[in-house]
Parts: structure tokens; sequence; C-alpha cells
């Protein structure tokens, strides 16, 4: 059973409410409809957010209208989609509303809308917090791993400075929640080293590779792992006695793991293999979600560009170079080469529009000119 969504609906007169739920109800949407008619009582449902998506009249004859309740919104629950219900003689007015962070307008003698604009808003917004949510993993992954590298540079800081107090040592490198092992190097004849033995291991870095220190002490590294990808690093962290990192994949126990490793004595390395696996899975995630944000982009022939005005340079996402008919996607351009394309009719309107809104305190413009692409085609 489909959970309902939940709708708040802000509107003086109760015939346009009962018009809106008989259009939900006829169109087979469930929801669960609020009606509320006073800035008070939407006041109060905002408070308690207990709702999915905002329904608003533009125009009330009170001193509270649909532009009040749009600032209250997005004062108060801003991730909260929020859509207006306008009369056809306020559009102008709706568009305007679009601008200071309203989702979607709904004329209410074409109700048909209301159905498909509340879906592709949650569906939005969902979009939206699915990409937050995956940052801020990123960002907790990324911090853990750095305060890791941190433990590690402190704790074999400490190692090395206590090598003579085997005791103090193997309290140190037991109690550590990262997991780690100390190797000693194996050269063949002619100083390359071939393999490496294990020497020591903590009960963390068992528990990662599924191994039993019992059974491995003394014994190379290469029966375990197979080939031995770290191997280059230790070789040189032994040599330099500098510490090194290594980001890798291991198959032997399918994780993403970095290796920080330490020289302990000429052919001894100590290291912290860290699990980055689920930093990896969001980072993979977040690709997925980008990908899919720019698939919708491009379905919906939506162009975005960055200019930075003291430079004059401006980058256009691949969409946007489609739309301007260039072949090359993300190719950068400077603000001349996207002037010569507007057509000479409207090119010093347009160019007067864009002087007048740098020089004036609004955050936004829109502008409507006929562009002539490279093939030259005229497009609106």
């Amino acid at each position: 059973m489909d959970i309902p969504i939940r709708i708040l609906h802000l509107d003086d007169k109760y015939s346009d409410g009962s018009s809106v739920e008989m259009e939900l109800e006829r169109q087979q949407f469930p929801v669960s409809v609020r009606f509320v008619t006073r800035k008070s009582e939407f006041l109060d449902a905002i408070t308690r957010r207990d709702f999915d998506v905002i329904l608003s009249d533009y125009r009330m004859p009170e001193d509270f209208d649909g532009e009040d309740a749009l600032q209250l919104a997005r004062s108060l629950c801003p991730d909260i989609p929020f859509i207006l219900l306008a009369d056809a003689l306020e559009e102008d007015e709706a568009i305007k509303a679009l601008k200071n962070g309203a989702v979607d307008y709904v004329l209410k003698d074409d109700l048909r809308r209301l159905v498909p604009a509340i879906e592709r808003a949650l569906a939005d917004c969902r979009k939206t917090r699915q990409i937050l949510e995956t940052e801020q993993k990123l960002h907790r992954a990324n911090d853990k791993l750095q305060q890791a590298q941190k433990e590690l540079t402190e704790s074999l800081r400490a190692l090395q400075a206590r090598q003579g107090d085997e005791e103090k040592y193997r309290r140190v490198f037991e109690t550590m929640a990262e997991p780690a092992a100390v190797f000693e190097l194996v050269y063949d004849g002619s100083g390359a080293a071939i393999d490496c033995l294990f020497l020591d291991m903590n009960p963390p870095f068992e528990r990662l590779v599924g191994a039993k220190k019992c059974e491995h002490l003394g014994k190379p590294a290469s029966e375990f792992f197979g080939e031995v990808l770290h191997l280059d690093l230790f070789h040189r962290v032994a040599v330099t006695g500098q510490p090194g990192f290594y980001e890798t994949y291991a198959p032997s126990f399918g994780k993403h793991v970095v290796i920080s490793a330490v020289a302990t004595g000429t052919r001894n390395v100590a290291a912290i293999f860290t699990d980055i696996t689920e930093r990896k899975e969001m980072e993979e995630a977040l690709l997925r979600i980008q990908h899919r944000l720019s698939l919708t982009q491009e379905a919906g022939k939506l162009g975005v560009f960055d200019w930075d005005i003291t430079t004059g340079q401006v980058v256009w996402t691949p969409e946007l170079a489609k739309l301007f008919g260039f072949s090359v996607p993300g190719h950068r351009h400077t603000f001349e080469d996207w002037s010569r394309l507007i057509h000479p009719d409207d090119r010093v309107a347009v160019e007067r529009t864009i002087r007048d809104w740098l020089l004036s305190d609004r955050n936004e413009e829109r502008l409507e000119y006929q562009l002539v692409r490279p093939d030259g085609n005229v497009r609106w």
C-alpha cells in the first residue's frame, strides 16, 4: 500500500481546497491534506514539519498572501517543496515567486498539472537530499581516514621511541584501533626486494585480512596476499626512512585500503591498513547520482554556465554547449565568444541589460534573445 503524501494547503477559499482534493482523488494520488486558511494555522503547521509538500494560494484578501507564506517556509523549512496555486491573471507574479524559492506553480483552472508538479518536486527533493547525505558521509569518511593517518604517525613515532621497551611497544601495538602489522623485507642476490615476512600483527589486522597470527608469523606475505602489491612502498620506506602511503584494492580479502608505512629498522617496516571500502562505495554512489543529474539536465535541455566577471572566462556544461551548437563539451570560452552568438538585432539590448543588472542590487535577471549558432541556425 502506498504511503500517502502529506500536503499542507493554504487557501482562504474552502471551495479551492475542495477542488484540489477532488483533482488529487480523480488522479488516484495517495495524499493526506491539511487545509489551513490563516497565518497562525500555517505557522503552526510548518513549525511541526509533519508534511512533505506545501501548496499555497498566491493571493488572499488578508495581509498574508502566497509571497509571505513562501518567505516563512523558506526560513523555517527550506527543504520542503513549495508550489503556488495561481489564477491566470497572476501568472507573471507566480513566475516571479519561482525566483524567490518556489519550485513550481499551477493555474487553478488547469489542475491537471498538479499531480505531475508534486511528483517532480518530490523527486527533485529526494535527489538533493541524497546528494547532501552522500556528501556528508564522504566528509565523515575522509575525517576518519585523516584521523587514522594521524594516529598512525603518532603511534609509530611512539613505537620507534620505545623500541628498547618491549612491554610498552606491545601495549601500544596491541591496543591500536586500526589494523597494523610489521614486516621484514626479503631481497634477492641483486638487492631487489622480492617478498616480506610477517613479524607481527595486531588483532584488528587479523580480523581485516582473515589471518591468524599464530599461523603466519615468520611466513612470506606472498603466501597469503598472492602478489604483494605494496612491496615497492615498503622497500622505498625502508631505504629512505621516510613514511609512505599507498592506496590499493586487496583482492585477497576484498577491501580497498590505505597502507601507511614507516621504517622500524634497515629491513623492517611497520604498516597500518585503513579500510576505506565504505568511502570508495560512497564516492561511486555520488558519481552515479551526479551522472543521473547530468542525464536529467540533458533530457530537460537545461544548460548551466559559470562566468568569472573579473577574467571574462566562461565555463559551459555539456548541455549548454549542445544548445549553443558546439561539439566540445565543457569547453572554456570568453564573454565575447558568447556575445558574438547573439543575433545582431538583440545584441545591443542584451548587453545593455547585463550592464544595468550588474550595477543594480537585483540578485537575478531573465533574458530572452535570438541566438545564431555556428551552423547558422537561429534559436530563441
